[in-house]
């Protein structure tokens, strides 16, 4: 695990003021939940929660990243002071979590896509999302099966047991697999500007989807 030296992380920090899930609360006390079908209406209500969980996640990894490389500027009196402080563990958990977080995303995703009730997605969105979504399984993976993997005997010696980033935080290691960070920040940022477009859509009485009137619920 090396200590970062440069942060080549994108800075998603401004979607932590867009919060998804005000739109959401707010979409639903005008009448967005009304009509709703049950399933839609609990993948909807947690997609739009892990939105906001991966974006904090991810600007976390970010933020104790910066803070590190912080840290090895400080003075070496300053240091011999007050001792150094490290923020690997810090970069590492909020990294699993920001990973395990967006596969979630990604399966609440494929559940809307093929639901019967026909939301319409749109084509640019779902190619985009596809295409990142192979990178990010295959860390994924490893994460939630390294116990058995261990047990098994499946991991090369030396090899990381945990998502650690290089000392650029430009990628993302986990026992031999690598995943570029921008892969992951475009697959939150992606998650998250769905999940503000999907928090104002309603139900109509002929079973479509709409975005819901600006002025709230009308006739359908």
């Amino acid at each position: 695990m090396a200590l970062p030296i440069q942060c080549n992380m994108p800075d998603l920090n401004p979607l932590l003021s867009r919060s998804a899930q005000g739109p959401f609360l707010l979409h639903q006390l005008i009448g967005a939940g009304v009509g709703f079908p049950d399933k839609m209406a609990s993948y909807r209500r947690n997609l739009v929660r892990l939105a906001d969980k991966a974006v904090r996640n991810y600007c976390d990894v970010r933020k104790y990243v910066m803070l590190q490389i912080a840290e090895q500027l400080r003075p070496p009196e300053e240091m011999a002071r007050v001792g150094r402080i490290l923020y690997m563990h810090e970069i590492t958990n909020s990294l699993e979590d920001c990973i395990i977080t967006t596969r979630r995303l990604f399966r609440y995703f494929e559940r809307i896509k093929s639901d019967p009730s026909g939301f319409p997605l749109e084509r640019l969105l779902k190619r985009r999302i596809e295409v990142l979504e192979d990178s990010i399984r295959g860390v994924r993976n490893l994460i939630e099966h390294l116990d058995d993997d261990i047990r098994k005997d499946k991991l090369d010696p030396g090899q990381t047991t945990a998502p650690v980033l290089d000392g650029t935080a430009s990628t993302i290691t986990m026992a031999g697999i690598e995943l570029p960070v921008t892969k992951l920040a475009k697959a939150v940022e992606h998650f998250h500007a769905f999940a503000l477009d999907f928090a104002q859509y309603r139900r109509k009485l002929d079973g479509t989807y709409e975005p819901m009137p600006k002025s709230g619920p009308v006739g359908s």
